[in-house]
């Protein structure tokens, strides 16, 4: 899976020729583009002293690329994204660099989209396993992600499976909410309803419909407002019809730990780590099907 992400290549350095005029290259050279967001890029980087391949970020914004920076080189955690350097270039004021490790097998996203029809069970329990211990280790820390999907989950390794928590952009203080960001179809139920971020449990919501993913669950949406506004409620309407056709089973009670309505009913991350500690340790650990029962007409949404 995304061959070559890891290791500079021709394509690197015929990117560099453009992504580097007017640039310094003493220390850093940009090369190839891996990912693009609203007003950020992502860029493959070579540091120039040791050749090694690093993810460096760009922001239009760079005074927020700066907090982001102040924010995640306070964080050491292994299911966190490993900080290396904010980079500002002499040559050019205002296109600062914001150095990360570079995770070369790419997001949670793609798997899933590659994955048919859903990831293996042992894969899907690591992985929730490793995200929400990377969230217990924020919220333990007062503070919460508020932008938790599978593209800000990043794939460090597959054999053995290894994830990262990426993108802290809009961490948050808890307690402290603020005007609602981030992706729509990951918002809580109470975010809607307050037109806010409210805290902790909101990351927790957001790993649950992660799962609704990595299981193939995602229930069926169109992209537009009335759509979005409704889309908690069919999220928690269908766990809760996957729990009368499959009662007692462990992924399906994991679900809905993490779509509780109520935000004081939801899992918490820590709940989240021993839950998952427990079905890991079922004997079924390393069979692909996941034994879910899906109501007759159901057809998940894929490819978002």
């Amino acid at each position: 899976m995304n061959t070559g992400v890891g290791i500079w290549t021709d394509e690197d350095t015929e990117r560099a020729m453009i992504e580097n005029r007017g640039l310094s290259t003493d220390k850093y050279i940009r090369g190839s583009r891996l990912g693009l967001g609203g007003s950020s890029i992502v860029l493959k980087i070579r540091r120039v002293s040791d050749g090694k391949v690093l993810a460096g970020k760009s922001s239009k914004a760079p005074e927020d690329l700066r907090r982001e920076a102040d924010t995640l080189k306070l964080l050491r955690h292994d299911h966190i994204v490993a900080f290396v350097e904010l980079y500002q270039d002499v040559l050019s004021p205002g296109s600062d660099l914001l150095l990360m490790e570079l995770c070369p097998h790419g997001t949670l996203q793609a798997r899933i989209d590659q994955a048919t029809p859903h990831m293996a069970r042992g894969e899907i329990l690591t992985v929730v396993l490793h995200v929400a211990r990377g969230l217990g280790y924020l919220h333990a820390r007062g503070l919460y992600h508020s932008d938790v999907k599978p593209r800000n989950v990043l794939i460090r390794t597959f054999h053995p499976v290894h994830v990262v928590l990426a993108d802290f952009a809009d961490v948050r203080i808890s307690g402290q909410p603020g005007k609602l960001q981030g992706t729509p179809a990951y918002w809580s139920p109470e975010m809607k309803a307050r037109g806010e971020h409210c805290g902790a449990a909101d990351d927790m919501w957001a790993l649950g419909v992660t799962l609704l993913g990595m299981v193939g669950q995602w229930p069926q949406m169109v992209y537009t407002e009335s759509e979005l506004e409704m889309y908690p409620g069919r999220c928690f309407e269908h766990v809760c019809g996957l729990r009368e056709l499959n009662p007692g089973l462990g992924i399906v009670e994991l679900l809905i730990g993490l779509l509780a309505w109520e935000a004081e009913e939801r899992m918490t991350a820590e709940q989240c780590v021993l839950a998952v500690g427990e079905l890991r340790g079922e004997e079924r650990e390393e069979a692909e099907e996941l034994g879910i029962t899906s109501p007759e007409a159901f057809r998940p949404m894929s490819f978002w």
